[in-house]
């Protein structure tokens, strides 16, 4: 059946198992290198965002004085790893398992200390490691599909 006779266009060009289009070609739309820049666009963007609203906007809002360093800290580990995720954009090797752990590392260090610094529910804390483990495999993923350029990770 051809597109014309009433198959989904997504479905005759190719596309696997999704209405949405998340699968083209037999790949993953996360696979795709533009894609990747988006988020590192957005992911920087935000960073710049946050980090702006931790020097000038946090200090009436928080009542513990060091919760402003952690901010720092959440928004320094942001911006370095939106840069990163350019990386696996411009990769050779499309590592785009490092591209997953990145966001990943980004949303559970970053994410979970902006979020104890604006409740002060330090428990959140415990939750950062998990994020910098993270942040590490992705790097060792970058590291490793170096070696081999022509596989994709």
């Amino acid at each position: 059946m051809s597109a014309g006779q009433g198959q989904h266009a997504i479905e005759s060009s190719g596309a696997i198992g999704s209405h949405h289009g998340m699968f083209v070609s037999g790949c993953a739309v996360w696979y795709d290198p533009s894609m990747w820049w988006t988020v590192a666009g957005i992911a920087g963007a935000l960073g710049v965002a946050l980090g702006a609203f931790g020097a000038h906007g946090l200090r009436n809002v928080v009542s513990d004085p060091s919760l402003l360093d952690t901010w720092e800290t959440a928004a320094r580990y942001h911006l370095v790893h939106a840069l990163a995720l350019g990386l696996v954009a411009a990769h050779p090797a499309k590592p785009r398992l490092a591209g997953a752990l990145f966001v990943a590392g980004l949303v559970l260090f970053s994410g979970s200390l902006y979020v104890l610094v604006l409740t002060e529910q330090r428990w959140l804390g415990a939750i950062t490691p998990l994020g910098g483990l993270a942040l590490i495999a992705a790097w060792l993923v970058i590291a490793w599909s170096s070696r081999a350029p022509t596989q994709e990770n």
